[in-house]
């Protein structure tokens, strides 16, 4: 077998292994556009990308709803979130902790993921008293998860 011919055929089965981890670690992939809207009952309008030499996110935009996947590109900047805090406001669920957060303006649901990788998400809702239920961000963490190792 020629070098060509072996090079092609390598090409041809790594290839797709290439595209699949490269969408593992691209957080707008986490969730599909329908899961988030089912689960807010709103259209997304706006999907943000971001990253930077810390962090990847992706920002969903869905009227009066944001939602937020980010985790970081280096495992060694994990360890400043090993908790998420105690109180009435948060949740411990093990290796999900959660918590809501009144800004004025937005309420802002939080939840980590601790491990295998820190993952988190943040559902914030506008010109509102009531935030989204900790349950339902930790549902949709958990989904986010099952994509991000």
């Amino acid at each position: 077998m020629s070098f060509a011919r072996i090079t092609f055929t390598l090409f041809i089965f790594l290839a797709p292994l290439a595209t699949s981890l490269a969408a593992a670690s691209d957080p707008c992939s986490f969730l599909t556009p329908a899961e988030i809207e089912s689960a807010l009952q709103a259209k997304i309008t706006k999907t943000l990308p971001d990253s930077n030499d810390l962090q990847k996110s992706c920002m969903f935009e869905l009227g009066k709803y944001k939602l937020m996947l980010i985790y970081y590109t280096n495992q060694a900047d994990e360890s400043k979130f090993k908790s998420i805090g105690i109180g009435n406001d948060a949740k411990d669920y093990g290796n999900i902790g959660c918590k809501v957060v009144d800004a004025g303006i937005l309420m802002s649901t939080n939840c980590n993921r601790y491990k295998p990788r820190l993952l988190r998400i943040s559902v914030q809702i506008r010109d509102s008293k009531q935030p989204v239920p900790m349950e339902l961000a930790k549902s949709l963490l958990e989904k986010a998860g099952g994509r991000f190792n």
